[in-house]
């Protein structure tokens, strides 16, 4: 129960108790055993694929992103996508994105209600949607856009579309077990399905080059020169859209409550967003948000045959599993970690099994470069218009959202124009 309810909180106790590794016996999920130190994180992530299989936990997903996911590949059919998707996800690339993310937000703010609290989380949401619909897809019709965000807005955010639903989908026979609830999620997942095949098609047959990720993909040719399908386009684009939707707009009501009980890094944000745009220090902001409060606090690899990790055996049928929360935690990385301070991103660089807010190793989150954009830009825009007041910040604690943990409440905000 306290694992279901208070994540955070129990492996903190459980690390100060037992030290880590610790293992937790999770019934019907399993046994974990945790691993947190730098050189344990390094084994885990590095481990053969065929020792350590990462897709095994993400296999509940399939129902929602399809057999062509890159979260469900392993082996050479996940190197082949990856060396086809990655152009697409470069640094210089990604950067082409910020004037369609910049139009998205401030398209949004707009809307937003003045003086009149609200859950800055679900306006995220909101702006999360449009925005990577935007970006992945680039221009589309305006009734198709529409379209596209109320389908997408259906299948992620309905409450009923849990991960218990997904679940018992990927079953044999899942949709009979799955009920009426099942057959209304597996309709609109075929309507996604069919709009995002209209619009892969219609790029197919223009054939113009474009800045949008979709265009980045048609475009991608791997080693021989291969071309992905339209199925593994429409895969890829729905694991994007599903896993950036969600953990970027959970990470941006982190930021804006972290900012928002800091009277100094807000001064910092304002003072560099007058002189210069979004810098260095609003960067460091982000990088921060994600170290002390990651999205996605751990990273799971299936044990399929025994294998040593930092000296400890472990036998086929477990778990490593790596807790980035208290990797990120540690006192010989992390000077006063339990302290929200952009500026140690700008005093010293970490490594990669220090800090790892989005994996690590072969199966590092392709979308990471655009996450950390999108935040910027977000930020940039929210701290350059409002004035932002978190409502009531105690009350504030990490909860479950399917895979993430995102705040209690959304972070209750009021916002003025500044």
């Amino acid at each position: 129960m306290q694992w279901l309810t208070r994540p955070l909180e129990y492996l903190e106790e459980c690390a100060e108790e037992l030290g880590t590794p610790f293992t937790l016996d999770l019934r019907h999920h399993g046994k974990y055993v945790f691993f947190a130190d730098p050189r344990a994180v390094g084994e885990v992530l590095s481990a053969a694929p065929e020792k350590l299989v990462a897709s095994r936990g993400n296999r509940v997903l399939r129902p929602l992103l399809g057999d062509s996911s890159l979260l469900l590949m392993e082996g050479e059919d996940h190197r082949r996508q990856r060396r086809l998707l990655g152009p697409a996800f470069q640094k210089r690339r990604v950067m082409e994105l910020e004037e369609g993310i910049r139009e998205c937000t401030r398209r949004a703010m707009e809307r937003w209600p003045e003086g009149e609290e609200f859950a800055f989380r679900d306006r995220m949401q909101e702006v999360s949607l449009e925005v990577i619909l935007e970006v992945l897809l680039g221009a589309v019709g305006e009734g198709l856009a529409e379209e596209l965000e109320e389908v997408f807005d259906e299948l992620l955010n309905n409450p009923r579309y849990g991960l218990a639903l997904l679940g018992r989908m990927d079953e044999e026979g899942g949709l009979s077990e799955a009920g009426k609830i099942g057959e209304a999620f597996e309709r609109t997942k075929s309507r996604a399905g069919e709009l995002v095949g209209e619009v892969i098609r219609e790029r197919r047959e223009r054939g113009e080059g474009g800045s949008s990720v979709l265009d980045l993909l048609l475009e991608c040719r791997d080693e021989e020169g291969g071309v992905a399908s339209d199925e593994e386009v429409r895969d890829q684009l729905f694991t994007l859209i599903a896993t950036g939707h969600e953990t970027t707009a959970t990470a941006l009501a982190w930021a804006v409550y972290h900012v928002g009980g800091s009277e100094e890094v807000g001064r910092c944000v304002g003072k560099e967003l007058e002189a210069e745009g979004e810098g260095p220090y609003l960067e460091a902001v982000c990088r921060e948000v994600l170290r002390i409060s990651p999205v996605v606090p751990v990273i799971a690899r299936w044990v399929a045959e025994p294998v040593e990790i930092a000296g400890v055996e472990l036998p086929a049928g477990v778990t490593a599993s790596v807790a980035i929360h208290l990797a990120h935690r540690r006192g010989e990385v992390f000077e006063e970690p339990g302290e929200f301070r952009p500026e140690r991103f700008l005093e010293k660089s970490y490594g990669a099994r220090e800090y790892l807010p989005c994996g690590g190793a072969r199966r590092r989150c392709l979308g990471a470069n655009l996450a950390l954009l999108e935040m910027k830009v977000v930020l940039g825009e929210l701290y350059r218009r409002f004035e932002v007041e978190v409502v009531e910040p105690e009350k504030v604690r990490p909860v479950r959202r399917l895979v993430t943990v995102g705040p209690s409440n959304g972070v209750r905000v009021v916002v003025r124009r500044a």
